[in-house]
């Protein structure tokens, strides 16, 4: 009598057991065994069937068999994302590295999906991206895990010319402001000014100015002003 069919999570879980003999009037007998020679990547695979062949012979030359049936039940792949992050700009997403856990040392696959937009503005402030990470065992089983990406940076900035004293009104020219974007963003510059401020147009200590807007492609803008002073001689005659 084989010893009972056994539930196993891995090939290398299969051993022979002990078979229970009887003989008549108690005469001598050998046991032998076949275990199956098994390889290939799909062998631990659930649901598979593997067997062990007694086989019992008594000192007459009479024989018996049986077997022992050993089924394959184990768990499917599992896989841990590498942990959501925050980044500059969309270049800085990065597909990592996740851990991966199979049964039996089974061979598996990764495949990686993304990054995908799933809310803001694509590229911008806010804008959150993910990464779909699968992983495939021999045995077609699979699990998935998502890593998310939120984008951080700071706004454009703008840095005026340096305010001017002139001698006329005309002599007011709009300059070149130092602008700064993150992310290599487009960007927009406007201007407006000369405009009055103070004094008296036209004429000594008047004071103008000259407003400058950056505006980038995500909508976020900033501003500076340059000022303009008014400095002239008074009428002289001869």
């Amino acid at each position: 009598v084989c010893p009972p069919d056994m539930t196993i999570e891995c090939v290398s879980d299969m051993v022979e057991g002990i078979p229970t003999v009887t003989t008549s009037c108690d005469l001598g007998y050998n046991v032998f065994f076949a275990i199956p020679d098994l390889v290939g990547p799909t062998i631990n695979c659930p649901g598979n069937e593997y067997f062990i062949l007694y086989s019992v012979e008594d000192e007459c030359g009479r024989t018996a068999s049986c077997q022992q049936k050993f089924t394959i039940a184990n768990d499917p792949p599992s896989i841990v994302c590498p942990a959501d992050e925050t980044v500059e700009c969309y270049d800085d997403i990065h597909v990592g590295i996740p851990t991966i856990m199979v049964s039996c040392d089974l061979d598996y696959n990764i495949t990686t999906s993304g990054p995908h937009l799933i809310s803001g503005y694509d590229y911008c402030y806010d804008a959150m991206y993910e990464i779909e990470y699968t992983v495939t065992d021999v045995c077609g089983r699979s699990a998935s895990c998502t890593q998310k990406f939120t984008i951080y940076n700071d706004p454009p900035t703008i840095v005026c010319p340096i305010d001017a004293t002139v001698e006329c009104v005309d002599d007011i020219m709009v300059g070149t402001p130092i602008i700064t974007v993150p992310c290599g963003y487009n960007s927009t510059q406007t201007s407006v000014g000369p405009t009055f401020v103070s004094g008296l147009e036209g004429c000594n200590d008047a004071v103008y100015k000259i407003v400058y807007s950056v505006t980038d492609e995500c909508g976020r803008t900033a501003s500076c002003t340059q000022m303009f002073t008014i400095e002239n001689d008074g009428p002289t005659i001869v």
